[in-house]
Order: C-alpha cells, then sequence, then structure tokens
C-alpha cells in the first residue's frame, strides 16, 4: 500500500512537472506537440489508476485549458473596450477645455428683414400683437448684461419672446437653440421663463360684475338671428379638451394609469369658456384624462362659484349633454325630441359650438398641441395657459360695433320654463 502511494506521488509530481512546462511554452510549442506530451502523461497514469480514471483526468484537463483560453479572450475584450473608453474620454475632456462661444443670432437684423407674413408664419400673431405683449412684459426679462456677453451675446427681452412663441408654434427646440445661438438649458429656462410672464400678466378671469355679464350676454344675443334670438341671457360655452402629454413616470405620478383618456392616449383634462367671438373667459386644468367632463367641470374653481351663487338669475352657461344642467348650465335635449325641444336644441347647439370652434383654431394655430407635449406634466399646464392668455391678442372673431338688439322673441317652449324643468332635460355626467 506505501509502495503503490509512493509510485502515486512520482505520477502527480511528473504530471505537473509536465502541465508547468506546458504553461510556460503554450505560446510557443505548436499544437501536435502539446497533444503528444498530454498522451505520453496520460498512458502512464493509465498504467497507474486504468483507463476510465485517466479520460476522467484527461476531460478535466482539456475543460481547464478551454477555460483558460476563453478567459484570455475575455481579457482581451475587457483591454481592447477600456483602450476605446480612455480615447473617447480623452477627445471629450479636450473639447471641455476649449472655450467655444455660441454666434448669437442677431435678433433685429433678422426682424428687419423678415416679411410681416412670414412672421406671423413663424410665430402665430401679427407684429403688433407681438409687440403688445413684449411692451408688458418685456422688462421682466431682463438679463445681467455682463453674464449675458460672457456667454456669447446678449439675449434680449425680444428674442426670449420670439423663442418661446416659436417653440409653441412647432419649433424643435434643437433647432432653435441652435439658429439662436443658445445653449438647450439656457432655452428651456428661458422659454418658460416668459410662458409663466404670460401667465401672470395676462391671466383668463371669468367676469363676476353685472357689466362684466351684460357685455358677453350681448355678444351672444348679436350672434343669433334678428328675429331668433332665444338665450338673451348666455354668458360663455363650456366643454372639454384632452391636452396630449407624454407617459407620466411614477416618480412625477403616482397612478399614471390615471391620465390614459378613452382615446387611447395619456392627456390633461382641459375645462375652458369662451365668449361669442371665441375669446377664452375662464381655463382649468386640474384633471387627469381618464376624467369625465362632468366631473372635471365640478371639480373646477368655476364651479364652486356657480354654488355659491357667482352666476345670479338669469345668466347661464351653455354646455353639452356631458354636463349636468341647472339654473346656471343649459344642455340640450337627448333622446325622442319633439317639435319644439328639437328647434331648442338646434339653436342651442348653434351658440355651444363657438367653444369647439375656438378649440380648434386653438390646437390648428399652435402646432405644440397637436401632438403630446413632450416635457414634464408639471410644465404642460403652463404651456396651454399661456397660449390660452396670449390668444387674447389675436382675436379670430372681432366684435361688432353695432350693439345688439334687446327685443326678446317668441320661442314654443319658453326659457323660464327650460330652466326650471328638471326631469325631461336635466342629463347626467
Amino acid at each position: 500500500m506505501n509502495l503503490n502511494f509512493e509510485k502515486f506521488k512520482v505520477q502527480v509530481c511528473k504530471i505537473c512537472f509536465q502541465s508547468k512546462l506546458k504553461t510556460q511554452h503554450e505560446n510557443t510549442c505548436p499544437k501536435d506537440t502539446m497533444e503528444a506530451e498530454m498522451a505520453w502523461s496520460m498512458t502512464g497514469m493509465s498504467t497507474l489508476f486504468g483507463r476510465d480514471t485517466v479520460e476522467g483526468f484527461k476531460a478535466s484537463k482539456r475543460r481547464r485549458l478551454e477555460s483558460e483560453q476563453k478567459s484570455a479572450e475575455d481579457l482581451s475584450r475587457r483591454r481592447n473596450v477600456c483602450a476605446i473608453l480612455a480615447v473617447v474620454i480623452h477627445d471629450i475632456e479636450a473639447d471641455r477645455a476649449v472655450l467655444w462661444r455660441r454666434n448669437r443670432l442677431d435678433w433685429d437684423k433678422y426682424l428687419q428683414e423678415m416679411r410681416h407674413s412670414h412672421f406671423r408664419s413663424m410665430f402665430r400673431m401679427s407684429h403688433a400683437c407681438f409687440l403688445t405683449i413684449l411692451d408688458k412684459i418685456g422688462t421682466f426679462m431682463e438679463r445681467h448684461l455682463t453674464k449675458s456677453e460672457n456667454a456669447g451675446g446678449y439675449i434680449s427681452p425680444s428674442m426670449q419672446l420670439g423663442m418661446a412663441l416659436r417653440f409653441c408654434a412647432g419649433g424643435s427646440y434643437l433647432d432653435i437653440h441652435d439658429r439662436y445661438g443658445v445653449s438647450s438649458s439656457s432655452f428651456y429656462s428661458l422659454v418658460f421663463a416668459c410662458l409663466e410672464l404670460i401667465v401672470e400678466h395676462y391671466p383668463i378671469v371669468f367676469p363676476t360684475d353685472p357689466a362684466g355679464f351684460k357685455e358677453l350676454a350681448a355678444g351672444f344675443r348679436q350672434r343669433q338671428h334678428e328675429h331668433m334670438r332665444v338665450f338673451l341671457h348666455a354668458l360663455g360655452a363650456l366643454d372639454g379638451i384632452l391636452l396630449k402629454i407624454r407617459q407620466p413616470s411614477v416618480s412625477e405620478i403616482p397612478q399614471p394609469t390615471l391620465y390614459h383618456c378613452r382615446k387611447g392616449f395619456h392627456a390633461l383634462n382641459v375645462q375652458a369658456v369662451c365668449d361669442a367671438y371665441k375669446r377664452y373667459t375662464y381655463c382649468a386644468i386640474d384633471m387627469p384624462g381618464s376624467t369625465h367632463d362632468s366631473r372635471a367641470f365640478a371639480n373646477s374653481s368655476l364651479a364652486h362659484a356657480i354654488s355659491t351663487g357667482c352666476i345670479p338669475e338669469p345668466y347661464y352657461l351653455l354646455g353639452d349633454a356631458a354636463y349636468k344642467g341647472n339654473a346656471s348650465i343649459l344642455t340640450p335635449y337627448i333622446g325622442n325630441l319633439h317639435a319644439d325641444e328639437s328647434v331648442f336644441s338646434f339653436y342651442h347647439s348653434s351658440l355651444r359650438m363657438t367653444i369647439e370652434g375656438s378649440f380648434g383654431m386653438l390646437v390648428n394655430k399652435w402646432a405644440i398641441l397637436q401632438g403630446p407635449i413632450k416635457l414634464a406634466i408639471s410644465r404642460a399646464p403652463i404651456v396651454n395657459q399661456s397660449l390660452h392668455g396670449a390668444a387674447q391678442f389675436d382675436h379670430y372673431t372681432q366684435p361688432p360695433d353695432s350693439s345688439p338688439s334687446e327685443a326678446p322673441v317668441s320661442f314654443p317652449q319658453s326659457e323660464q320654463h327650460r330652466r326650471h324643468t328638471t326631469v325631461d332635460w336635466r342629463c347626467l355626467g
């Protein structure tokens, strides 16, 4: 037994010595020589341990050699990747070391060479409306002159407003900040600072005084036919629109699925009221896109004001069948209608469609609203409110000079009866 153990030690030492020699000369020895040495060593072990045991040793050694070869290849690949990254990092550091001065756009020259039609196409408003907004908010947009010069040139308030309007008109931030010579970070900070100023200085406020009520009602009377003036005290047309947004993340909103609307995209529910000339008098962006219009309006500030008597008798709003009808919101009849009910709904719709036309003109005018607003969900309402405010300066329809007649007309079912009927015409939201 001891003799066999001594022989075993001698054979193992010989195999280890041969393996060491093979490892040292594996890059210089031909493959045939390595296989011959391996076969010679395995022949000696087969004499001592038997053929099955030797086959196991051979398979184990083959696996070890394959593993070493694979490790060497992986190490080579890692070295190549590190070398490439080192070159890229060196180039980036070299670019950072070079002070790049942007070519700022000569804004005054750019405006002088622009035709009025091209100005309206680029900024979606006339030059006069542009100057009106600039005169109101320009003093709040002044930047530090020295810092601006060091960064590449002074950015005037007029240029800041131009970038904001061009972005809302559908321009890509990549094209705008490259054309105007402004960094992307400065571009976003300037644009949203400008939009916030528009919202602050041109808020959309629903009138609460008798003079404002009378002016709004007069506009809707003027839009009706001279011999068929039925709605004498309408203050506005009410409706909702879905403002498309990108899919919010969980970090922004705890429940992003609430913003997925029934039309198959993520949106915010916007409730708005306009006058007879498609000018907005109220706008609320408080609810996610999956919210029904009736519920979204019920949670708005205007609905709370109405519940406290903000709209007194005999004034009212015109809404579609999605809203719950009451003394302050007139809705059309639904279902199988009689002749007088059908006539009522026809004239009701002819006035209420002003809000739908206003939505269409607003979305067609500002291309940023035609697709998802690819901004943080907290900034999307700022864009929408600023565009509603800017729309007040470029009226779609100018009010007529003549004042409407105050004389009421007869109707098959009187307006007074219509407003106090709560069974047939009231539409559940």
